[in-house]
């Protein structure tokens, strides 16, 4: 997207929602209205005491940025940019954060590393409302998590890799890995528990693609999807067993 530049914090039409910064380096996110009204990311640097533009950056996704609040959240730390899309309280997007790193040969240039979403995506968990960078992690809150709202913590060991920690047994069995998107057939095992569940598939921005019942082991074909990163998630029908969650993705 292109963007009249360089942008002027002191403008009015330079809306300022959030800010972080890490030493000499400053990350506002703000509301600009060219071409269109859109979110974006200006990285400044203190020079003789002024913010010097220094480049910039938007969502990589194809949501809508103001209605579901990009950069509701942002951080930066370990050479990267995090920002946070908490997404919409009762439909998708489910929330989700991206990564940002300037180009090697163009510090100035910037691009997105990275997708985070959780491994237990639900509705109204406003995931990616707080974001965290520490030393080779990543951390992201979805403080509406849960029937009780009391709230989730994401940790992400690799930012870079886009995957949440979970233990073993959160997780289900998929093969083939990886799925080739030009093949006749894509058609997904999965080994869920031989108990009544429901078997849900979510894209990597969180779109809902479908669910069935299942009883056991289930194949699912993905009919039209494109390449990308998809989210498989587990319910128990009468909760005795905790969700399973898995990530796979489909080559072109």
């Amino acid at each position: 997207m292109e963007l009249s530049e360089p942008f002027d914090p002191t403008s009015p039409s330079f809306q300022i929602l959030n800010g972080c910064s890490d030493g000499n380096s400053m990350y506002l996110i703000a509301s600009v209205p060219v071409p269109r009204a859109h979110f974006v990311c200006v990285h400044f640097e203190w020079v003789g005491g002024e913010l010097v533009q220094q480049g910039y950056f938007v969502s990589d996704t194809t949501s809508n940025d103001l209605i579901w609040k990009w950069g509701a959240a942002v951080a930066t730390g370990e050479g990267m940019v995090i920002v946070g899309d908490p997404g919409d309280l009762t439909f998708t997007p489910l929330g989700y954060a991206e990564v940002f790193r300037p180009e090697p040969s163009s510090p100035t240039q910037w691009t997105r590393s990275g997708l985070l979403i959780p491994s237990d995506p639900e509705y109204g968990a406003r995931f990616g409302l707080t974001v965290a960078v520490g030393e080779r992690f990543a951390v992201v809150g979805a403080p509406k998590h849960g029937d009780d709202d009391r709230g989730k913590v994401y940790g992400f060991v690799d930012p870079l890799a886009g995957l949440a920690d979970h233990s073993a047994e959160s997780t289900l069995h998929i093969y083939p890995v990886p799925v080739h998107s030009s093949l006749a057939a894509n058609t997904v095992q999965v080994d869920v528990p031989r108990t009544p569940g429901t078997l849900q598939l979510f894209s990597a921005e969180g779109r809902f693609l479908g669910e069935r019942t299942v009883t056991g082991p289930a194949s699912w074909e993905l009919v039209g999807e494109p390449a990308g990163s998809y989210l498989f998630t587990w319910r128990s029908r009468y909760g005795t067993e905790r969700p399973r969650t898995a990530r796979f993705v489909v080559l072109p």
